[in-house]
């Protein structure tokens, strides 16, 4: 079994934090890690996220792999609409299955490498996709291979990446040109 720690990256409010907070705070038989990102106060939710017991909780790093290395989930149940969910490809790199919420771009980010559910699902829904994962070596397998194959595919490769922008350098040079 890969992993030991239910993950969390940036546990502000428009992420998800305090939905995180409640999932440990319900499954003090489940360690979990919190991660900061951003200069933002987290005093409150840093405060009772030591009073837990079962929350570590960790300033920003530079390098993600020390991150998931310890992750057995990924929990993103973030409540914002972005472009897309860098956490989670980042994870799935690893293999490590991601729990997360199914909006704007994260559930794309997520694809078939973990659970998507409802922003505004009640936690009872949440703890239970855990419970799947934490429990249930099989699914977490399955999901974890898809994981890798997701974090694998063509398209988000660093490659295909540079080969995308300089076409589009080079057509947005062409038509300055024609201008």
């Amino acid at each position: 079994v890969a992993g030991t720690r239910v993950v969390l990256v940036n546990p502000y409010e428009s992420k998800g934090g305090p939905l995180a907070l409640a999932m440990a705070q319900a499954r003090k038989d489940i360690p979990f890690a919190f991660y900061e990102s951003w200069s933002v106060d987290l005093t409150s939710i840093k405060k009772q996220a030591l009073a837990s017991g079962n929350i570590e909780w960790h300033r920003s790093v530079l390098d993600p792999r020390k991150i998931y290395r310890n992750a057995r989930v990924l929990l993103v149940p973030s409540q914002a609409e972005e472009a897309w969910g860098m956490v989670a490809s980042e994870a799935q790199c690893s293999g490590i299955p991601v729990i997360g919420s199914e909006i704007g771009g994260l559930s794309e980010a997520i694809g078939p490498g973990g659970i998507r559910l409802p922003p505004d699902a009640p936690l009872s829904v949440w703890n239970d996709a855990l419970d799947l994962l934490w429990r249930d070596q099989r699914e977490w397998q399955r999901l974890s291979d898809a994981a890798l194959a997701h974090a694998a595919r063509h398209e988000i490769q660093v490659a295909t990446q540079i080969d995308l922008l300089d076409e589009l350098l080079e057509s947005g040079h062409q038509r300055r040109q024609a201008a």
